[in-house]
């Protein structure tokens, strides 16, 4: 396939240099025009989103509020080559703060594109989901509001919170697209710990948690109060996520931790 032969490409390249992989991108970035990579990118970008990204409304003045979607990685020069993929079919664009790089959408034709991506492939965690909620009650809003107005509205962007949560704790469906999301996210917040070591963990939404392990056809024991955690080390689910990720591979600097972990 599209993704298995693009891979191979950035497999055998795991030590680029920043340089060099500005240099390589293009020599691989040809092969990522097809629709089936498109298709796998969008879901796996909202399992990124989802695992460590933010959406954010910044006030600019008594008119005007600017939607803002971003991401930070580690400088990696895989991560980057991910970033510029983003780029290409999604928008926005990279800096480098505190030595972390980072992937920002702000401009109105950018994060249009990523609504978009987001009604087909609809956010899963909850804190993204009223993220998502807030920032969407600005686009095409007409009512000014001052400063102390606009940070009241943002001060209850979490309110209801834990009624998704508690929806989705009684009845959470993974969707159609879940594996591709389910990768992203992996990319995001996984540990690849020892042979046979894989833990993953998030804040309130332990339905998240228990659907890793619906997926994977787990028993192991979800721990935690609020901060919930899977340390899975059992032989068979371990073959079961190595087959997940073979399947629907990475595509950022966790690639490399994970080829080592598999190894």
């Amino acid at each position: 396939t599209i993704i298995v032969i693009i891979l191979s490409l950035i497999s055998t390249q795991p030590r680029l240099s920043y340089a060099e992989a500005g240099e390589s991108a293009p020599l691989f970035a040809q092969y990522y025009s097809s629709n089936i990579f498109i298709s796998y990118l969008f879901p796996f970008f909202v399992g990124l989103l989802d695992g460590k990204g933010s959406i954010s409304v910044d006030y600019i003045s008594f008119k005007k509020k600017r939607i803002k979607f971003f991401i930070p990685f580690n400088n990696l020069s895989l991560n980057h080559l991910l970033i510029d993929l983003i780029i290409k079919f999604i928008g926005g664009w990279k800096t480098i703060e505190r030595n972390k790089l980072v992937w920002y959408c702000t401009s109105r034709t950018d994060v249009k594109k990523v609504l978009s991506i987001l009604d087909t492939y609809p956010l899963l965690t909850s804190s993204k989901i009223c993220q998502l909620n807030f920032a969407k009650s600005f686009i095409n809003n007409k009512i000014p509001y001052n400063k102390l107005q606009f940070n009241k509205l943002r001060n209850k962007k979490y309110d209801n919170q834990y009624d998704i949560i508690n929806n989705f704790n009684n009845s959470f469906i993974l969707p159609s697209y879940y594996s591709f999301w389910l990768s992203g996210f992996i990319e995001a917040k996984a540990e690849f710990r020892n042979k046979l070591q894989f833990i993953i963990s998030i804040n309130d939404d332990k339905y998240i948690i228990k659907s890793i392990l619906q997926y994977i056809k787990s028993n192991n024991k979800i721990r935690g109060i609020d901060k919930y955690k899977v340390d899975i080390n059992n032989k068979g689910d371990i073959e079961r996520i190595i087959e997940h990720i073979e399947k629907y591979p990475l595509l950022g600097a966790k690639r490399i931790e994970y080829k080592g972990w598999k190894e």
